[in-house]
């Protein structure tokens, strides 16, 4: 059975917090809340910022024994635009592209591999300026092999991280917040639960 993004979505959320190490409380906005504060405003809660575009690999290529996924132009050069800013503001944050090895049902080897065998691709090793993908769709073609990605169509390559060396990897770049949540949050009952909450919790925002 083919799994879809949404369902490689649902159970990567459910297994990456033990892959970080860290208790995560998941955010559901409501539409008039989305309408009212904005995504920013919403994530506005100190801590960490998680920011994961999931793909899923579409083909294996038969010469290099590649996977390959692949990724809008626009999507791309957001995601990186966003990591820069949140660089630029001194906001711990880790922007990735994660993709799990499994793309069908046939791949799964156990219950949590949405989760623990993934392959990450951080947005802050990608060119500030995203090349050109010089393709009618827009569509860069993201080839996995091992350790290394490449992003095609004007070529560079990019680390892959795995889900065992993600905590260390972002340790050492200082990337993973260990200070307490300081900052206000707009929603009544969230103000009441986090004091409650430990300084090694992260926020997921499901929108």
């Amino acid at each position: 059975m083919r799994l879809s993004e949404k369902t490689l979505e649902l159970n990567f959320c459910k297994g990456m917090p033990g892959v970080l190490g860290l208790n995560v409380f998941w955010l559901g906005l409501t539409q008039q809340e989305e309408k009212a504060f904005g995504f920013d405003h919403c994530t506005n809660v100190g801590g960490m910022i998680l920011i994961i575009q999931m793909k899923r690999f579409h083909k294996t290529l038969k010469r290099s024994g590649a996977k390959r996924f692949d990724a809008p132009h626009h999507q791309m050069q957001a995601l990186k635009d966003v990591d820069l800013l949140l660089h630029s503001c001194g906001i711990p944050r880790f922007v990735a592209y994660a993709v799990p090895d499994a793309s069908d049902s046939s791949h799964l080897c156990h219950i949590d591999c949405p989760s623990t065998c993934v392959n990450y691709l951080d947005i802050a090793q990608f060119p500030s300026t995203i090349p050109p993908t010089g393709r009618k769709k827009n569509l860069h073609y993201v080839d996995v092999f091992g350790p290394t990605a490449v992003v095609h169509s004007e070529e560079f390559r990019v680390e892959v991280a795995r889900a065992p060396e993600l905590r260390s990897n972002l340790e050492r770049s200082e990337r993973l917040a260990r200070g307490p949540l300081e900052r206000s949050f707009p929603r009544d009952q969230i103000e009441e639960i986090l004091p409650r909450l430990g300084r090694a919790t992260a926020f997921g925002v499901a929108v």
